[in-house]
């Protein structure tokens, strides 16, 4: 099992995919200006709202999970590479370029319901369903190596994969570890009083610890060599859907419309900024030494970490930004939403960009 070795110890997470109707001829994006840094524009088929995302570690596929229980995988960015300069010719090279990505797309079929949460680690890839089952996926076959009961007859909702163990959430307030080998269950983890709707671990900077969020409205700090909880972190007033990690920073994004920025070796909170209009923060993820987060306002908004102020706001698509990741160098975003889209961008691309709006 030495798919295992490569894993991405970072998850992005969410428990409910938004519904989307849109004709899909409708470009997601508001405006040309918009979609600066726009690399590719992915549909799924049948189209479905987008629920998770994911990126290979290597940054050359993208994942996303719908809440029709499909899997999506396309090449991140169009095979030829390179700048647009304008004109008709890019205009048409640009057109066969989303063509050519999308008869690369590929469909993992396997759940029964809406999947909750992606992770992919280079050959395998975890995801989590509204089923209550976690599947790992066999990438090059696109098949399920195992299938794991984890939560029935309640929703998975939340997975990271770390220290070798994959540890997954659920609606039935428990977050369980797992040998990915066998299928077997290493640790139960309860305290929370709601949904668990996100994970996150750092090794390489904080060993053995692991990170929650629920709709208990807090955060919990667990020890993994013995499964207490350490500390408990208070202040959201709603829904934690969403926590990062930063070297020794936590953030966390809520249904109150609230970042706060956490101590994640003490639980102290350090600050708390509001974006996204005071609309619910979906999803966060760390792109170098930026926060990115995503919104129900249909943006993505990149962070300054010492100012803790918005440095771009990007109205990135027409409906909930659900989901956004990373690659692991930062260089790549992709983000999931409601209208049933998913996008790639170039972030230094996005980021230097004025936005007209």
């Amino acid at each position: 099992m030495a798919r295992f070795a490569h894993a991405n110890a970072h998850a992005n997470t969410h428990a409910n995919a938004i519904a989307g109707n849109l004709d899909s001829s409708a470009p997601p994006h508001s405006s040309s200006s918009s979609a600066a840094g726009l690399l590719a524009t992915l549909a799924t088929a049948p189209r479905a709202a987008i629920s998770c995302v994911s990126l290979s570690p290597d940054a050359s596929l993208v994942y996303a999970g719908t809440a029709d229980g499909s899997i999506h995988e396309w090449p991140s960015t169009p095979s030829s590479g390179g700048r647009s300069r304008g004109g008709k010719h890019d205009q048409r090279q640009q057109a066969q370029q989303a063509q050519q990505t999308q008869q690369k797309h590929r469909v993992l079929a396997g759940h029964a319901k809406a999947v909750t949460s992606i992770q992919s680690a280079g050959l395998v890839l975890f995801s989590a369903s509204e089923d209550g089952s976690l599947i790992i996926w066999d990438v090059p076959a696109a098949s399920p190596l195992r299938k794991i009961r984890a939560h029935q007859p309640n929703a998975a909702t939340a997975i990271c994969f770390t220290g070798g163990l994959l540890y997954s959430g659920g609606s039935d307030t428990i977050v369980s570890a797992w040998n990915p080998k066998n299928g077997r269950r290493q640790w139960v983890l309860t305290g929370h009083s709601g949904p668990v709707l996100a994970l996150t671990a750092s090794p390489n900077t904080i060993p053995h610890r692991l990170f929650s969020a629920s709709a208990d409205k807090t955060i919990r700090i667990w020890d993994t060599e013995n499964g207490r909880v350490l500390r408990v972190l208070e202040g959201h007033q709603d829904w934690v859907h969403s926590i990062a990690l930063h070297g020794p920073r936590l953030y966390s994004g809520a249904r109150d419309g609230e970042i706060k920025l956490w101590g994640a070796l003490d639980g102290d909170c350090i600050s708390s900024f509001v974006g996204h209009d005071s609309r619910a923060v979906r999803s966060l993820t760390i792109a170098g030494d930026r926060l990115v987060s995503a919104g129900e306002d249909c943006s993505i908004v990149v962070w300054d970490l010492d100012a803790h102020m918005p440095m771009k706001t990007v109205r990135a698509h027409k409906a909930a930004v659900t989901a956004i990741a990373a690659s692991v160098d930062g260089t790549v975003i992709a983000s999931g939403s409601a209208d049933e889209f998913v996008s790639v961008w170039s972030f230094a691309d996005m980021v230097v960009t004025d936005d007209s709006k």
